[in-house]
């Protein structure tokens, strides 16, 4: 049964998905689309850029590794809630494919930048991250003392989401309703993390796993080095993610160096069990 105290955080999904079937049984799609892109145009194609690649999830966790040493919590919750939303967005993809506004509107009624997609539009994935990121790092303190800090975060986190969703029509890679319903799936599968390390609260507290997640958060961020976002505009942000990734990663690791001598002898312990 749902507490009491877990209706606010569900009430930006239940919000998003609301919005979504309004939009979808008043065929306001495209219209809002349309009126949306045009309007976005107005502002740098660098911006959009620069925030659409943030829903890219290296980004996204190389971004939020530097509280990976104070505030574990959060980049745990994300690694836990990512196998998650990385199968949600596959399934959902092959589910309902659908035409991105590219393949279906006229040239003068979209404003594309960056990379020029037609097909997998239904959901958002760059969407889907972002509300799992953010719901991750919100669920994972959810329940503690209300602080201005904790509020100024939950409210920035909720403008990230945001953010990266409109940028996604901004962009015209998508369709507004692709952008609530990625969200929303987000959001659901950023609990399931943050449920996680709330269950497993040892897990936070251990150099091995706090070390695991910064060797598999460098890896994908050097990935990064030879990742094609299809937004050359943000290369300068990309390489700032790439910076602070590998130096946050890299830092954790290092101050973790004595656990990690153990590893070896930790193996050959549980080698000796598993063969009796």
């Amino acid at each position: 049964m749902l507490q009491p105290k877990w209706l606010l955080f569900y009430a930006p999904a239940v919000l998003a998905i609301g919005l979504a079937l309004w939009i979808h049984f008043q065929a306001l799609d495209k219209q809002l689309f349309i009126e949306l892109n045009q309007l976005c145009a107005k502002l740098p194609e660098p911006l959009w850029a620069c925030i659409t690649i943030c829903g890219h999830t290296s980004v996204a966790f190389a971004l939020l590794s530097i509280c990976l040493r104070s505030k574990p919590a959060w980049i745990l919750a994300c690694f836990a809630g990512a196998p998650v939303a990385g199968l949600v967005t596959s399934m959902s993809k092959a589910a309902f494919p659908r035409g991105r506004p590219a393949s279906e509107l006229a040239v003068d009624q979209i404003h594309i930048i960056g990379q020029k997609l037609m097909h997998n539009s239904f959901p958002s994935g760059h969407s889907l991250t972002a509300a799992a990121v953010a719901a991750a790092v919100i669920a994972a303190d959810w329940g503690k003392p209300r602080t201005p800090a904790r509020v100024a975060i939950c409210a920035v986190l909720l403008i990230y989401v945001v953010s990266v969703a409109l940028s996604r029509v901004a962009v015209g890679a998508h369709w507004p309703i692709d952008t609530l319903v990625g969200g929303t799936l987000g959001w659901i599968c950023g609990m399931f993390g943050a449920r996680f390390v709330r269950r497993y609260p040892r897990v936070i507290e251990s150099a091995h796993w706090q070390t695991i997640a910064a060797m598999l958060t460098l890896t994908s961020t050097l990935f990064l080095l030879n990742t094609n976002t299809g937004y050359p505009q943000a290369q300068a942000l990309l390489f700032v993610a790439v910076f602070v990734g590998s130096s946050s990663c890299l830092w954790v690791i290092a101050s973790h160096w004595p656990h990690l001598r153990q590893w070896p002898h930790l193996l050959r312990m549980q080698a000796a069990k598993l063969l009796g």
